[in-house]
């Protein structure tokens, strides 16, 4: 960027009086993709869902409750995903399925959250051999693929 348009933008901000952070700065851009507005809104009304399952669904006679006159049905209006081989809604135990599967994904997001961050302040702040001590031990962690990560961990710790 020339120093002519430097000046005039920050000129500009100067003169509006308002300085906006990076976070307003990513969510403007955010506004303007048209798919990724979507994207937020189909997460958001999931999440949603999910938080108000027990609202939506009575826990009780959708989802526990055998019916076995109900059984394997096709999607219709009362049951928009079927019913299982038990007569049990599908889309009800999808939902109150999904608020466990919801609560561990933001207890991992926020463990790796802390111990990576914790992680690398600690090697950016000391640096040297301690970096890249660290840095070696995300290598190899991210150099092993997953599944192969998870078949090792279940052949060690066996099946149950």
């Amino acid at each position: 960027m020339s120093k002519a348009k430097k000046n005039t933008a920050a000129a500009a901000e100067a003169g509006s009086g308002k300085k906006h952070g990076q976070m307003y700065d990513v969510w403007r851009h955010l506004r303007r993709n048209k798919g990724a507005m979507v994207g937020l809104a189909i997460v958001i009304l999931l999440i949603l869902m999910v938080i108000f399952a027990g609202v939506l669904f009575d826990y009780d006679n959708v989802v526990i409750k055998q019916d076995i006159a109900q059984r394997l049905q096709s999607p219709s209006a009362a049951h928009p995903f079927g019913t299982d081989e038990l007569g049990r809604d599908i889309l009800a135990r999808i939902f109150h399925g999904a608020r466990m599967s919801l609560g561990i994904s933001f207890v991992a997001v926020c463990f790796s959250l802390i111990v990576g961050g914790l992680l690398g302040s600690v090697a950016g702040f000391f640096g040297g051999k301690l970096d890249m001590v660290i840095m070696r031990c995300m290598d190899i962690l991210l150099a092993i693929p997953n599944i192969l990560l998870a078949i090792t961990i279940v052949a060690a710790l066996g099946a149950s």
